[in-house]
C-alpha cells in the first residue's frame, strides 16, 4: 500500500472517530431525579403547561394501561384542557436506577383525576425514563400500568 493511501486512511479513520465522539454528559444525581419528579407532579396540580412541555423531551411518548401511546402535544393538552384536573396526587415507591446521564424511576402513582366530568380513582406502577442532556433533566418516556386488585 502506497505511503499517500495508508496517510489518507489514518487521516480519514481520524476524522470519522472525532466527529463521531461526543462530550460526556454529566451523570444524573439521585437528587436530580427526585426534584424533577416533585416539580413534574407540582406542575400537573397547578395545570402548569409551560413547565410541563419544557420538562417533557420533544420525542416525549406516554404509554399507557390500556396500551395506547400518547404523543408529547396530546399529554400537554390534557393537562391544560378546562375539564381535566387532579386532586389527591400522591407518588410513593420511588426507586432510581441510574446509568449515568439516564434514570430509569419506578413509582407508584395515586391520584383523583377528573376529566369531562367523569372522576378517576388511579392507583397505578408508572415507570419514568429521564435523561440528563446539556444540564438539563428532561422526561423521555413514562409508562403507568392500573394496579389492579387480586
Amino acid at each position: 500500500m502506497s505511503l499517500l493511501r495508508t496517510t489518507a486512511l489514518f487521516l480519514l479513520g481520524l476524522l470519522f472517530s472525532v466527529g463521531c465522539t461526543s462530550t460526556p454528559t454529566a451523570a444524573i444525581s439521585e437528587a436530580e431525579v427526585l426534584q424533577f419528579i416533585e416539580a413534574y407532579d407540582r406542575d400537573w396540580l397547578a395545570k402548569d403547561t409551560l413547565s410541563i412541555a419544557e420538562r417533557l423531551d420533544e420525542q416525549y411518548v406516554y404509554y399507557n394501561s390500556r396500551g395506547q401511546i400518547r404523543s408529547r402535544q396530546r399529554v400537554i393538552n390534557l393537562a391544560g384542557h378546562p375539564s381535566y384536573r387532579v386532586e389527591n396526587m400522591r407518588r410513593t415507591e420511588i426507586a432510581p436506577a441510574i446509568h449515568g446521564s439516564v434514570a430509569v424511576v419506578g413509582t407508584r402513582w395515586t391520584a383523583t383525576p377528573y376529566y369531562q366530568g367523569n372522576r378517576y380513582d388511579d392507583d397505578q406502577r408508572c415507570v419514568l425514563v429521564l435523561a440528563k442532556r446539556a444540564g438539563a433533566v428532561q422526561l423521555i418516556s413514562e409508562h403507568c400500568t392500573e394496579i389492579l386488585e387480586e
